[in-house]
């Protein structure tokens, strides 16, 4: 009887803990878990900066919003069975920091190491690659002019574009720009000899600027992948298949052509 008693115990109690750690995980897995911890507020918050087709373009107030930040927030929205606010910001580094402080929910950003301190990042979806933006009659005919000859190159302030490309070209002087419609204004005005970038605002800039030309080739590349604040690791596998379904599903491909999104590949 007494053993019998202690089989008996032994028994339940393993059980027990094996249902706790079913429950355990169960709870990281389970919808309403996630959708709390992405959307805290009960609306999913997307952070986005206007002009650039990676992240806001509407043309008007009335006119549709399009990009693909825009449209992978209102995806995952969607998925989540919340609803979304759009939070425009006047530059990339402002919508970001609005996630990194927990006042935004989601981005769609360049997945590099520094933002990856700021932010929870998934998996890249996207590869966007770089080069420089000249005006008409530009004396800059490609990328390696920018090695034998001092330029005055503007980088959105805040970005690591400016960084990396100080670093590759030294003759260069690098000014700092605090929004794209800044960045187009200092390229008719000549104040700037170039505009440093990924390739997708590099066109949609050039649209609006008669005889100015996207340079040649690539000096680096940006991987795009949706931010979220730090902490919210319970959605983390959540949102890697988020991110493997968009890719593999038409959402992000669609996204990107809606958006005019040039010069990119997939990872």
């Amino acid at each position: 009887m007494m053993v019998g008693g202690i089989v008996r115990a032994l028994t339940c109690g393993l059980a027990f803990l094996m249902l706790s750690g079913c429950a355990s995980r169960s709870d990281s897995a389970n919808p309403s878990s996630v959708r709390s911890t992405l959307a805290p507020t009960g609306v999913l918050r997307i952070a986005v900066h206007r002009g650039s087709p990676s992240s806001l373009l509407q043309e008007s107030p009335e006119a549709q919003r399009r990009g693909v930040a825009f449209e992978l927030g209102r995806a995952l929205a969607a998925r989540l069975g919340v609803e979304y606010e759009v939070v425009v910001h006047g530059s990339n580094p402002e919508a970001l920091a609005a996630v990194a402080e927990g006042r935004a929910d989601f981005a769609f950003t360049n997945a590099t190491p520094e933002r990856a301190r700021a932010m929870d990042l998934a998996k890249p979806v996207l590869v966007v690659h770089k080069s420089v933006l000249v005006p008409s009659g530009s004396r800059l005919s490609d990328l390696a002019a920018l090695s034998r000859q001092p330029a005055r190159v503007g980088a959105l302030a805040g970005s690591t574009t400016a960084i990396e490309f100080a670093r590759l070209y030294p003759l260069v002087t690098m000014v700092p720009i605090s929004s794209l419609p800044v960045a187009l204004r200092a390229l008719r005005s000549g104040e700037i000899d170039a505009l440093a970038a990924n390739n997708a605002i590099l066109y949609e800039l050039g649209d609006q600027l008669p005889g100015s030309k996207v340079l040649a080739g690539s000096w680096g590349s940006e991987r795009f992948g949706i931010g979220v604040p730090k902490g919210r690791g319970v959605a983390h596998e959540f949102l890697q298949k988020f991110s493997e379904s968009i890719a593999s599903d038409g959402t992000l491909s669609d996204a990107v052509a809606r958006a005019g999104l040039r010069g990119v590949d997939q990872p």
